[in-house]
């Protein structure tokens, strides 16, 4: 049984998290593909789809303090991190955006609205879901701030959490838009980074495994059994904070099991573009070159989804090696 997150594991996560996004953003949001017929079973699978949000940022999380047990990680490292974030999602800018303007599919009103989309201020113009880059850019810069505290901090974890959690709540009053946006998704999602965190520190995957013992199927029925409770209440009492309860087991379910060979390298695959497919998928999923998928795809669910998959993992691939191409041509590497 594997007793923590390894990085191969983690990766594994990811690229099972963003196919969650895939269809929750596809089959979540009826009205944004209103000739797409959608069961309503579909629907909600899109809907459970949002937690991938939560994962990635509990990923983070944990990932960072793992990280920190060995170096710790000062502004100079979250710098860094933060310079790789931006310069990822301008390659898939420079991209895409051009191409939408041609296609009359995307507009800028000024030159400030192109400017705000590139520092990833504000986000419209066929990049609408790049908000979990900023939110996850300012997390970062909260890190070292919450690895600082040292004694009780369960205790820091579970006030900051619901302190965060409550604060999200009187976002409308507001009055800017933009500053409303990056405090709400800061607010609300805090709790999903803290959490991770906070299994990191205290090494809760570790003493579950042993605590629960080495059966395996028990433990996965287990843990099928929390997280089937947990969405029930999810979806029959709107109580959508149980998101961040679901999370730390979904990731324990997905971590402990010995999955095929092929889904686990399916998995990896993807994990590895993960990001990538993040940044691309919206402009074939909801911006201008949705007509064209759902054309293709003759308006079939299952078509749809499978063709967003492939398109996505495609133009990934492709960007890749062109980025590649010509950082080989300007360093002649």
């Amino acid at each position: 049984m594997v007793y923590h997150l390894t990085k191969e594991r983690t990766q594994l996560v990811k690229g099972i998290a963003v196919l969650m996004m895939l269809v929750h953003h596809l089959w979540g949001f009826p009205a944004r593909v209103p000739d797409l017929t959608l069961a309503d079973w579909q629907i909600q699978i899109g809907e459970a789809g949002k937690m991938c949000v939560a994962i990635f940022l509990f990923l983070s999380g944990y990932g960072l303090t793992i990280i920190n047990r060995n170096k710790t990680i000062s502004y100079a490292d979250i710098t860094d991190k933060i310079k790789r974030t931006y310069l990822l999602s301008w390659k898939i800018f420079f991209i895409f955006i051009p191409i939408g303007l041609i296609m009359g599919g995307v507009k800028y009103p000024d030159v400030q609205s192109v400017l705000a989309n590139l520092l990833l201020v504000e986000y419209h113009s066929g990049n609408a879901e790049w908000w979990f880059l900023g939110t996850y850019m300012e997390l970062l810069l909260l890190f070292p701030i919450v690895h600082r505290i040292k004694r009780y901090f369960w205790i820091f974890a579970i006030l900051s959490g619901l302190s965060m959690r409550f604060l999200s709540g009187y976002t409308d009053e507001i009055s800017n838009e933009i500053l409303k946006s990056h405090i709400y998704f800061i607010t609300y999602y805090y709790c999903a980074f803290i959490i991770g965190v906070t299994f990191a520190r205290y090494s809760i995957f570790e003493w579950l495994c042993r605590e629960l013992g080495n059966n395996r199927v028990a433990y996965f029925l287990f843990l099928l059994s929390i997280i089937g409770i947990c969405f029930v209440i999810r979806i029959k009492i709107d109580f959508t904070f149980i998101t961040f309860i679901i999370v730390p087991f979904f990731i324990l379910l997905l971590t402990i099991w010995d999955w095929s060979k092929t889904f686990t390298l399916i998995g990896l695959f993807l994990g590895k573009h993960s990001m990538n497919l993040w940044l691309i998928h919206p402009f074939f999923c909801t911006s201008f070159l949705q007509p064209m998928l759902m054309k293709v795809s003759f308006y079939n669910s299952f078509l749809a989804l499978i063709l967003l998959i492939l398109s996505s993992i495609l133009s990934s691939i492709v960007i890749n090696k062109f980025w590649k191409k010509i950082k080989t041509l300007l360093y002649n590497e």
